[in-house]
């Protein structure tokens, strides 16, 4: 019995966020999805003594082929309540505000995902 020493070249295929593919199909597909999914910045948790500043930040993941935004923002709405709250009662501030930030940046850091939200054609919402 010989052990017989060959090379192959495999061509890979690379996504945006780092996945690798040997099939281009996969790739493309999986691409695809990575199109139709919106990240946002979440800030929120403000300061109701002083400042009035968000003091957290994490991120959502929201996968729709549009309205992204809205659905973010609905979100949101029913995690945090209203956007609107109050430093010591009385001076009005951000309770919870979102920033829509490429994919990218998210592999520059580590994250803390909040939620994926997944917007279905039926008009439902999934939240995750």
């Amino acid at each position: 019995m010989s052990i017989e020493e060959t090379k192959k070249v495999i061509t890979l295929y690379v996504t945006e966020d780092g996945k690798e593919f040997i099939n281009k199909a996969d790739a493309e597909a999986h691409d695809d999805k990575l199109k139709s999914t919106k990240f946002f910045e979440v800030f929120y948790n403000p300061d109701l003594t002083e400042t009035g500043r968000l003091m957290k930040t994490d991120y959502i993941e929201v996968k729709a082929r549009w309205g992204a935004e809205l659905l973010a923002c609905a979100w949101a709405e029913k995690y945090f309540g209203s956007s609107v709250a109050f430093v010591q009662g009385t001076a009005p501030c951000r309770r919870w505000k979102l920033n829509e930030i490429e994919y990218s940046e998210l592999l520059e850091e580590e994250y803390k995902r909040l939620a994926v939200i997944t917007g279905a054609s039926n008009g439902k919402v999934n939240y995750f």
